[in-house]
């Protein structure tokens, strides 16, 4: 885990940083870094004791030199100029095939929405690697991890982001199929146990013979 720094560490860094963003938005040429895996509800594995996190990957193949990511920015979809995004300090890099986990309030200070998205940007203001904007769909337990078709089976598809019930911080992904709701299917559900806990009715009015009929007056109120 990279350790946080105090702003002025970065001495000119942010503003050097921001102002170059002016430049093109095209893909990076470091585009061997990826953002391999997204935890928006944190996970019982790994070490971010629960908080978000931002897995990248550097999947160079063909090159034994670690990428360095002076001033690159991680950044959610406040863009790379908002105050809570992250700037990689001097001296940072990822070696070829390295795994590296970023954690919120350890590294990064902003939070990871259902619907976000994660993005890190080069020096140029270059997309380097982006989520693309969250489904919203995954549930408490699960992570938004790359993969790839020719790993799971699935020939033909192109590769790209997928829930799974199974976070990997740190190591490689491992795609495990899950239930995909919709917020709506989510906030129905919560609706119907609130009435069933309460004994009411979908019009609101309390059914006899409650054990919470004291509770239901008030809420009614």
């Amino acid at each position: 885990t990279i350790m946080p720094k105090a702003k002025n560490h970065f001495g000119g860094g942010r503003v050097h940083a921001l102002l170059l963003l002016s430049a093109s938005c095209a893909t990076s040429s470091a585009s061997n870094v990826l953002i391999n895996e997204v935890a928006y509800t944190g996970s019982t594995v790994g070490s971010c004791d629960g908080e978000d996190w931002v897995e990248l990957f550097n999947n160079d193949s063909s090159s034994s030199t670690p990428t360095s990511l002076d001033n690159y920015i991680l950044h959610d979809d406040k863009g790379p100029a908002d105050d809570k995004a992250y700037i990689f300090p001097t001296g940072v890099s990822i070696a070829p095939g390295e795994y590296k986990v970023l954690c919120k309030g350890a590294d990064f200070a902003f939070g990871i929405g259902s619907t976000d998205t994660v993005t890190l940007v080069d020096t140029s203001g270059a997309i380097v690697s982006t989520s693309g904007s969250l489904p919203g769909t995954g549930g408490d337990s699960a992570s938004y991890a790359l993969f790839d078709p020719a790993s799971t089976g699935e020939i033909g598809n192109e590769a790209g982001y997928e829930y799974t019930s199974t976070p990997t911080p740190g190591e490689a992904n491992v795609i495990t199929a899950i239930e995909q709701i919709s917020r709506e299917e989510r906030l129905e559900a919560q609706n119907t146990l609130g009435r069933d806990f309460f004994k009411m009715n979908d019009d609101g009015s309390r059914r006899t013979s409650s054990p919470f009929a004291d509770v239901v007056d008030i809420y009614l109120d």
